[in-house]
């Protein structure tokens, strides 16, 4: 149930960028060596390499150690919340929300801490059972993951679809990016009830550093 109310809340970040389900070119993991011609979304040259474009999201992910942003997410029942993000590689993490009496989610590299200040209430869960463990990893590899599918969609956006590769049962998380250049977007995350949690990053900052104390675990009457 924990593991549930989490994955939820770790949908930061993003679908608002084409969530439309038509009129979008898609590639399965059995078509990522070779991507059809006539599949091939308008402006894409016929040289256009599927492992070439996971090379540069790489490159991209990798580029920035920390980032701090502002998100609004839209929960599976349609409810949506607005709070601040910051991510710090590798492992930490911050997730403030906002009008939720206080509610906060950390990750120390290890352990990811649930705050539910409303209840007076704190819940742990190792971060590599999470979607946020594929975030933050040290070097982000996408052979370290199920690719399930490669899509391009209306507004030049680019989705990805992951799952972890030793709990591949546990949920999906796609990337969303736009492209030329690269930029994150945010993510989609489905869990394994296959709720879906939708959130929009907005005011994004690569580099800087987090205010002092950001990614201690919260503890009993924190």
């Amino acid at each position: 149930m924990l593991g549930k109310k989490i994955a939820s809340f770790l949908g930061i970040v993003a679908f608002f960028f084409g969530m439309s389900h038509g009129g979008h070119a898609e590639i399965s993991k059995t078509e990522l060596e070779s991507y059809p011609i006539q599949m091939m979304p308008l402006g894409v040259s016929r040289d256009f390499s599927i492992k070439e474009l996971l090379g540069r999201v790489e490159i991209y992910l990798n580029g920035f150690r920390s980032m701090h942003a502002h998100f609004k997410q839209e929960d599976p029942d349609g409810a949506i919340r607005f709070g601040e993000l910051y991510i710090q590689k590798p492992g930490l993490m911050r997730i403030a929300y906002r009008g939720l009496k206080g509610l906060l989610i950390v990750s120390d590299g290890t352990w990811l801490s649930y705050d539910d200040k409303a209840l007076d209430q704190v819940s742990y869960v190792p971060l590599h059972t999470t979607p946020a463990s594929l975030i933050l990893k040290d070097k982000f590899d996408f052979k370290d993951t199920l690719v399930d599918k490669v899509e391009f969609m209306p507004e030049n956006n680019l989705q990805i679809t992951v799952r972890n590769k030793i709990e591949p049962d546990a949920g999906a998380l796609t990337l969303i990016f736009k492209q030329n250049p690269i930029i994150l977007a945010g993510w989609q995350v489905v869990d394994q009830s296959t709720q879906v949690t939708v959130v929009e990053l907005s005011h994004v900052e690569m580099g800087g550093t987090a205010p002092e104390g950001s990614f201690e675990l919260s503890g009993p009457g924190a």
